[in-house]
């Protein structure tokens, strides 16, 4: 089936959202630029417009469905991906797009990753704050604290 598509800025963003997922699913192609990347469509379907946007993202309109399939690409790359630099850079990404249905799905991370890394640990307790859940001594935090991170985050598994 030929699908003829009369606004050439859909066909971009579907050309753009199959080529990010693409990347994400190739381990060879994911790179820490592809969740660079995922991160401003993620900020350009939620308003958050950035005059650092690459252009062929800037020229798009994501739309929820573009959104969701995109999300989805980015969750799976985050269960197989065993770098932990690129897990990290990944879950940051995702926190741009993390919503109050991902609770369950950050908190896993989270159980995973708290004794693992301090990095990935700092990353999933910003987008659980993202989405309203702050996890954070004080109000706040630092990926350099990895202790006060751990204990707040261990914290926050036995009340979650």
């Amino acid at each position: 089936m030929v699908i003829i598509y009369e606004d050439k800025r859909e066909q971009k963003m579907l050309d753009l959202i199959k080529d990010l997922c693409d990347e994400l699913a190739d381990k060879e192609k994911c790179s820490q630029e592809t969740f660079l990347k995922v991160a401003y469509v993620f900020e350009n379907y939620r308003g958050f417009p950035d005059d650092a946007w690459p252009e062929d993202v800037k020229s798009i309109n994501v739309d929820k469905y573009d959104f969701l399939l995109l999300k989805d690409c980015l969750q799976e790359r985050i269960s197989t991906e065993t770098d932990v630099q690129l897990v990290a850079t990944a879950i940051w990404a995702f926190g741009k797009a993390a919503e109050e249905s991902d609770k369950g799905y950050l908190s896993t991370l989270l159980a995973r990753y708290v004794d693992q890394d301090g990095n990935i640990t700092y990353q999933v307790m910003c987008a659980l704050g993202n989405i309203g859940i702050k996890i954070f001594e004080n109000g706040g935090g630092s990926v350099l604290d990895v202790e006060v991170n751990r204990a707040a985050a261990r914290k926050y598994l036995n009340l979650a």
